[in-house]
């Protein structure tokens, strides 16, 4: 199997035409013609998800988060992230990024973030327009949906075990009840008024900022801050489960990157 056949075989169940205008998923750089001989997904590209590619023979690293997603005019080792391209291109390693397309598909990273809440009665938090194409794919952006009520301080402490981090943070009463709860993986809080008129009591997502906090709980929304890589890593073993379905004689692994994780004080 050329890696690009595995491109075009993803591409069918992870359609690029998802992907947001400002976003740059997709081949990021290598040749793509080359035999796959193993695969590493990753949240990022980084110097241990390069080392752990380089150890087990693999030649094509999937990660959710573009490599140069800003314009660049040079190509130089002076830059550390430049550099390890450069030496991702002389391993003959490739990277294909799946971003904001395996966000909003049906299956992808809001799926598996309402999984692990155990969510029920689900429903998009912003709908796709009635007729809209992709619906094929993608029935909306974030969810929201039912648990048993509980405490938020409660619920905070479900979700440090469920998402296997330390390092929750949230904002609004400890003892007030939650039971309606939208979500949306990564740095969501475009998305807050979207969860407040689904009538969620608690938003959880990634990268809240203090304003933005101050303007859910003024109108009754309670926040839930898994952090950027807690919301999102999740996910990457689903991306391989989902790649086994058509690449299952390749050998795959999910790198979880120790150094990008939030790190908490109060971890034993």
């Amino acid at each position: 199997m050329e890696i690009q056949a595995w491109v075009n075989e993803w591409e069918k169940r992870v359609p690029l035409v998802l992907q947001e205008p400002w976003d740059h998923s997709g081949k990021q750089f290598g040749r793509f013609a080359r035999p796959l001989s193993g695969i590493l997904f990753a949240l990022d590209f980084s110097a241990g998800a390069l080392n752990k590619a380089v150890e087990n023979r693999a030649n094509l690293i999937v990660t959710h988060h573009p490599v140069l997603f800003e314009g660049i005019h040079a190509l130089h080792e002076d830059v550390p992230l430049q550099d390890l391209v450069m030496q991702a291109l002389e391993q003959n390693i490739e990277v294909y990024a799946t971003h904001t397309p395996w966000d909003w598909v049906d299956g992808g990273v809001n799926t598996e973030m309402a999984d692990r809440i155990a969510l029920r009665h689900r429903s998009p938090l912003r709908k796709r327009e009635e007729g809209d194409p992709l619906c094929a794919y993608s029935s909306g952006f974030g969810v929201c949906g039912e648990i048993d009520a509980m405490t938020l301080a409660s619920f905070a402490q479900s979700l440090s075990v469920s998402f296997a981090t330390p390092s929750i943070v949230f904002y609004g009463d400890p003892a007030c009840t939650v039971s309606r709860v939208g979500l949306l993986g990564g740095s969501g809080m475009d998305f807050a008024s979207d969860a407040l008129r689904a009538g969620c009591d608690v938003f959880v997502t990634a990268d809240i900022k203090y304003h933005e906090a101050q303007f859910a709980l003024q109108n009754g929304l309670a926040l839930v801050d898994l952090g950027h890589y807690a919301a999102e890593f999740p996910a990457m073993t689903r991306a391989l489960q989902l790649s086994q379905t058509f690449s299952a004689d390749i050998a795959q692994e999910v790198f979880d990157e120790q150094e990008n994780k939030r790190h908490s004080l109060m971890e034993e």
